[in-house]
C-alpha cells in the first residue's frame, strides 16, 4: 500500500530520465526525526502522500510530524515553514539544536 508514494517523488538526481525513489522502503533504517510539511492543495505531490508518510513513519515508531497547511498547494509560506521547523527542531533535536536566529 506504501508504494504509491514511490511513483510520485522524482529521483534528486534529475536524470533525464529519471527513476522513482522509494522513501517508504528506506524508512525503517532512518535514525532521525522526521518534519513533512505540505499544502492540502497541492496536485504536484497529493496530500495522501503525506499521510502515508506519515503513517509509515508512525507504523515504525519514527519520531515524526506532519504539518498540513490548508490553503496553500506546493509553494508554502516561508515564514510558516521556517516556525514550524524551528519548533520542530527544537522539540525533537534535543541538546544538538539551540534557537538564537530569531
Amino acid at each position: 500500500p506504501f508504494q504509491s508514494l514511490a511513483a510520485s517523488v522524482p529521483h534528486p538526481r534529475r536524470e533525464q530520465q529519471p527513476r522513482f525513489h522509494d522513501l517508504l522502503s528506506e524508512m525503517s533504517g532512518w535514525r532521525f526525526s522526521t518534519l513533512v510539511l505540505h499544502g492540502r492543495r497541492g496536485s504536484l505531490v497529493r496530500f495522501s502522500q503525506a499521510l502515508l508518510l506519515r503513517d509509515r513513519l508512525a507504523s515504525l515508531g519514527k519520531t515524526h510530524r506532519l504539518v498540513a497547511f490548508p490553503e496553500h498547494g506546493h509553494r508554502l509560506p516561508v515564514r510558516d515553514v521556517k516556525e514550524q521547523a524551528v519548533r520542530f527542531l527544537i522539540e525533537t533535536g534535543g541538546t544538538a539544536c539551540t534557537a538564537n536566529d530569531p
